[in-house]
């Protein structure tokens, strides 16, 4: 799905270890009948992806542009390109970014989606060593959802 002209209906920053300055935006996309949401790091969007069931992860490709454009990550560049030669993907348990979605709801009446929502990051975790782990609580939201556009 192509995402055009979103409107961010809710969103909310932290500051998460490694990563630094990161928001998450919420926006709807009613004709899939979900959420989309808008990953920013350090002020730059890394990508828009559709909520599906109640985890949402960055992609490897987008895990890769953020190995080559914060520097302390760039000495892991080898060990992911690494993982995704031999595996074909970045094993989460390494490095993954994602928002966790609980007590997800659309409301179709009330035309309204309700969340809450945890940024759930695993930063370069190596033979029991990581660089950073977090879980961050960005609080709940309720929004509003529109008609389809079809």
């Amino acid at each position: 799905v192509q995402i055009q002209d979103k409107k961010i209906l809710w969103s909310k920053c932290t500051e998460a270890p490694v990563l630094g300055h990161t928001c998450i935006g919420v926006y709807d996309v009613p004709e899939n009948l979900t959420l989309g949401l808008e990953f920013e790091v350090k002020g730059q969007i890394i990508d828009n992806a559709l909520v599906q069931g109640n985890h949402t992860c960055l992609s490897d490709a987008k895990l890769l542009s953020l190995v080559s454009n914060i520097p302390l990550l760039a000495p892991y560049k080898p060990l992911i390109t690494g993982f995704l030669k031999v595996y074909g993907f970045i094993p989460a348990e390494v490095f993954s970014i994602c928002v966790d979605l609980s007590d997800f709801n659309i409301d179709m009446q009330a035309k309204t989606a309700h969340a809450c929502a945890d940024l759930v990051s695993t930063v370069m975790c190596w033979k029991g060593k990581c660089l950073a782990t977090d879980d961050k609580d960005l609080g709940c939201f309720t929004v509003p959802f529109g008609k389809p556009s079809f």
